[in-house]
């Protein structure tokens, strides 16, 4: 429909507050990781609001440039809070959910115009964390901006909003003990909307960036009473609404699912509700985040776009009733299918979507042209084996007018009238593999089977076997029908089990042709080896028996680590460690990092260098997977006596030139001064790694004579040390 109704005009008397900016009718909150650095976290926090255009002219104008104040929160402590920047560039933004006929006949293009529209308000800012916990939350909790809150439309009916007083909260929680986390982006455009009497949906949309699970729930609209002191309490729902039954819906047309956020109601009443959705992302098991989003739903009472439809035509094995076209006559045990179309029109030449409801079992619907001004629904359904009785199904027809839209639901009956029969209710059953004899006929497939027909007000009379095979109880294992040996180490122990276990049957386990007392349910524990199977017996008493499976008990290979003794190295000194061991295939010794440096750590014999007393662990492996371990602890000391000679000669034959410390490992020299015997300072330092050649620092040689030096270190322990003694110059 291309025309502009006045149907809206009643709704825009809609109460404001310019102090409390009561012209929201939803907002959401998320957040985005930004960086690390150390232990701090960068995180960007983004709130939304989703205002009526048609509150006062001078509501709007409070959010432009708005810096809303947003807390953040350790468990139920204060942290600190920053107001966030106007994003301009996403902001005002018009999101009113019409066709683009009318995207100028809104009210946030003329307050005055027929149809309410709303506009997107976005708020940015960044807060930094610092270190992790498992309850970190952002709130917002009702402050826009100094002198202005974020109060609820007072159009609100479904729970007790005040015009004014009621302040919106939301909040975003973070877990990030379990690594760094970003809320899910809601990808749908908020609808606050709806159409008395028609079909609801709503969903989010979320997608995660971070790939985690989500749950979707609804959640109570909190207040926000008191900045900076939480917790904020639930609004007042007014019976029988609540937080997970928000809306008024006609009987048995509310549905919500956790797993993907859908929503689908029926409206019944002019109820606005406000409605509060709540995404968990879940990540290994672990929680490490939550965001939200609440609205106001706007049910509109006087939708002027009248709904489609479409009579039943080229009925098939059946026939209308001539008092309600709706409902299709047929006969019990009717060879062929009963077939009908349905040709959708629209009075104002809409295009119709066609879709339907509660379908029959084994009915089968195919609509061609759907989407355009004329669909046709094509309806088929195999009767025979059904009992009488009336079966309903729905058709909903789905127009696109402007600017809302209807869709019309038609109830159509099925009716399968009885005919006079013998032996239909009696069930014979047999198992799976046999067979049943029927007036001369052998039949082994489960099926209504017909014998006579004979012709009875219309309809036909037969005498039926109806007919029941039974299957063969599962008896697949868990190793595989296909594998015939199961091997485990000794001292271990398996589970043999069936696949696909039913509680309607029961079991024998069997060990070398023996039956294992006691032994009856779907799995057991073997430990020693042997000849296992089990057999099985359902609750209709069809037996079947498993494959043979042979257990093997595997050696166990035994770890020893060829004892230290009390022996105590140097820290930074290497160690040569050795296996014990018989029947092994791989070693693996640990610490890895204690051997990477000197030949790795999966030989029998390995060596490490040790800092400090480290226990290490031995475990070895054969070739049937079987493994055991062995623990030694390598006990060190910090070795800081520095060995120094007492007397060199650089007289330039390359040998004993230089006068310097010899170091070991975990030791660093710091400084190195030489004295003569009048307390000169000879030497300071010039070339620590080759020491003193003997001169002084004019170049001048040295004489021979005897000299002091005083050397400074620190050692493996982390100390630091002195040695001062004399040294001979030999020229």
């Amino acid at each position: 429909m291309k025309q502009i109704f006045t149907f809206f005009l009643p709704l825009l008397f809609w109460a404001t507050t310019k102090a409390n900016a009561s012209h929201l009718l939803g907002g959401e909150i998320g957040y985005t990781y930004i960086s690390t650095s150390g232990t701090s976290h960068t995180y960007k926090v983004t709130l939304k609001f989703f205002a009526d255009c048609s509150s006062t002219s001078a509501a709007l104008p409070q959010l432009i440039g708005a810096n809303p104040y947003v807390a953040l929160y350790n468990n139920t402590s204060f942290v600190n809070g920053v107001n966030l920047v106007y994003n301009a560039t996403l902001s005002d933004v018009e999101i009113t959910p019409v066709c683009p006929d009318e995207v100028n006949s809104t009210t946030c293009t003329n307050i005055n115009n027929p149809i309410p529209g709303i506009k997107l308000y976005v708020y940015e800012g960044e807060f930094t964390l610092n270190g992790t916990a498992s309850n970190w939350r952002f709130e917002f909790e009702g402050s826009v901006t100094l002198g202005s809150n974020a109060g609820r439309t007072p159009l609100i009916t479904n729970a007790n909003v005040q015009a004014g007083s009621s302040l919106m909260y939301l909040e975003a929680t973070l877990n990030n003990t379990a690594g760094q986390n970003s809320t899910s982006t809601f990808t749908s455009v908020p609808t606050p909307f709806f159409c008395i009497n028609h079909l609801q949906t709503y969903n989010l949309g979320a997608v995660d960036p971070d790939g985690d699970g989500l749950a979707f729930s609804l959640v109570p609209a909190k207040e926000s009473l008191i900045i900076n002191a939480p917790p904020p309490s639930d609004i007042v729902y007014y019976p029988p609404y609540s937080a997970t039954n928000p809306v008024p819906a006609a009987p048995g047309s509310f549905s919500f699912n956790p797993v993907s956020g859908q929503m689908n109601f029926n409206p019944n009443a002019a109820v606005n509700s406000v409605v509060v959705n709540k995404v968990t992302e879940s990540r290994g098991g672990n929680i490490v985040g939550s965001s939200m989003r609440e609205m106001a739903f706007i049910i509109l009472t006087n939708c002027p776009n009248q709904g489609p439809g479409g009579p039943v035509i080229n009925l098939t094995n059946a026939n209308a009733d001539p008092s309600d076209p709706s409902t299709i006559n047929a006969c019990e045990g009717t060879a062929g299918n009963v077939t009908f179309d349905i040709q959708a029109t629209d009075p104002e030449g809409d295009n119709v979507t066609i879709t339907t409801n509660n379908l029959p079992a084994g009915a089968t619907v195919n609509v061609t042209g759907d989407g355009s001004p004329s669909p046709l629904m094509k309806f088929s359904w195999d009767i025979g084996g059904v009992a009488p009785g009336d079966y309903v199904f729905y058709v909903n027809l789905k127009d696109d007018g402007c600017p809302i839209s209807v869709t019309q639901t038609v109830a159509y009956t099925i009716r399968v009238n009885p005919v006079y029969h013998f032996g239909r209710n009696d069930v014979v059953e047999i198992c799976n593999g046999n067979t049943h004899l029927f007036y001369g006929r052998y039949y082994y497939e489960t099926g209504l089977y017909d014998t006579t027909f004979k012709t009875v007000k219309g309809c036909d009379s037969i005498y039926y076997l109806n007919l029941q095979v039974n299957p063969l109880p599962d008896v697949v294992l868990n190793n595989g029908n296909g594998a015939h040996e199961v091997g485990i180490c000794e001292g271990s122990s398996s589970i043999l089990a069936v696949v696909r276990p039913d509680p309607n049957t029961t079991y024998q386990w069997f060990r070398d042709n023996a039956a294992l007392p006691g032994e009856t349910g779907p799995s057991y524990t073997v430990t020693t080896a042997g000849t296992y199977w089990l057999t099985a017996m359902t609750n209709k008493g069809c037996t079947d028996t498993s494959l043979n499976l042979k257990v093997v008990i595997y050696p166990q290979p035994e770890a020893t680590i060829k004892p230290l003794g009390d022996e105590i190295i140097c820290a930074y000194d290497t160690l040569k460690l050795s296996a014990v061991t018989t029947g092994v295939d791989e070693f693996r010794w640990e610490p890895a990092k204690a051997f990477r440096q000197t030949g790795g750590s999966e030989t029998s014999e390995v060596t490490g260098i040790f800092i400090e007393p480290t226990h290490v662990i031995l475990t070895v492996y054969n070739r049937y997977g079987c493994y055991d371990t062995d623990t030694a602890l390598v006990r060190t000391k910090p070795c800081c006596e520095v060995f120094t000679p007492n007397a060199f000669s650089p007289n330039g034959d390359g040998r004993n030139d230089y006068f310097k410390p010899e170091l070991q490992n975990g030791q660093l020299l710091l400084s190195m001064q030489v004295f003569d015997r009048w307390g000169k300072l000879v030497y300071n330092n010039t070339n620590i790694p080759k020491g003193w050649n003997g001169n002084y620092e004019d170049g001048s040689k040295a004489a021979t004579d005897t000299y002091m030096y005083l050397i400074r270190y620190t050692c493996a322990d982390g100390k630091l040390y002195e040695k001062k003694e004399s040294l001979s110059l030999i020229r």
